[in-house]
């Protein structure tokens, strides 16, 4: 019984996914978690754990819930190295490398992290690996005012998205790119049309939280030009839309 329900929760987590409720993909993927839990431990079962928990903390970065990603995927480290499963130790270093440098400012350890994690997805060519690793290297160098290199990475992810047509993915990195990069560039017009393109994307792709990223970064974008009638009415929809789905980091 607890196999047969382990499944479902795989599935029913990735569904939620796919529609972007990534709330309801973190239930569910928790509850997978307690089923495999309970079976006996063999290789093929915790190979299992490993994705559930690494899956579990992907879905809490994305919503920028740190700490909560750190917690699910620090039982698995070790046993993701001793199964050699390089797959899942390239995404769980992106999970470390951004709790590293958002969580504790410590940038010298998440850049450590981060390399690495590039550096097996790209041994591996896994698209997954690949997106993460890049989308969070680009983040960090952002912060550390390399816009060029942020820029590069930023759309290596991108282009991911938009080969697998994944819209709201499509728009969350046009948003990040208008404002991680552009916006505080000083080029101002290009992060402008870079999260306007972001608020189009979403409004087609209709999930709340590409929404409530290109509401906010949009608004962010027309407050850099002045526009501050516009900046206030898109970040006050931006909030509504956080609230929505606790995106706490956004509101």
């Amino acid at each position: 019984i607890y196999e047969k329900g382990a499944e479902y929760c795989r599935l029913a987590a990735r569904k939620a996914e796919k529609a972007a409720s990534l709330n309801g993909a973190i239930t569910y993927s928790e509850k997978r978690i307690a089923c495999l839990d309970k079976l006996p431990q063999d290789e093929d079962v915790q190979r299992k754990i490993v994705d559930a928990r690494t899956a579990v903390g992907l879905y809490h970065i994305q919503m920028n819930h740190h700490v909560e990603a750190k917690e699910a995927v620090d039982p698995i480290v070790d046993l993701a190295l001793e199964l050699g499963y390089k797959r899942r130790v390239s995404q769980i270093y992106s999970i470390m490398g951004s709790y590293w440098y958002l969580a504790e400012e410590d940038f010298a350890k998440a850049f450590k992290y981060l390399e690495d994690a590039l550096k097996i997805a790209e041994e591996l060519d896994d698209i997954l690996s690949l997106a993460n690793a890049n989308y969070w290297l680009g983040l960090a160098l952002s912060l550390d005012c390399e816009y060029e290199r942020a820029l590069y990475h930023m759309e290596k992810t991108y282009e991911i998205n938009v080969a697998a047509n994944v819209l709201w993915g499509i728009s969350m990195m046009k948003s990040m790119i208008g404002v991680w990069v552009y916006d505080l560039q000083g080029r101002i017009d290009l992060g402008y049309h870079a999260t306007d393109q972001a608020l189009r994307t979403a409004e087609e792709s209709g999930d709340i939280l590409s929404k409530a990223w290109a509401h906010n970064f949009h608004g962010y974008s027309c407050y850099c030009k002045g526009f501050l009638q516009e900046a206030e009415e898109y970040l006050s929809k931006g909030i509504g839309f956080c609230e929505s789905i606790d995106l706490v980091a956004h509101i």
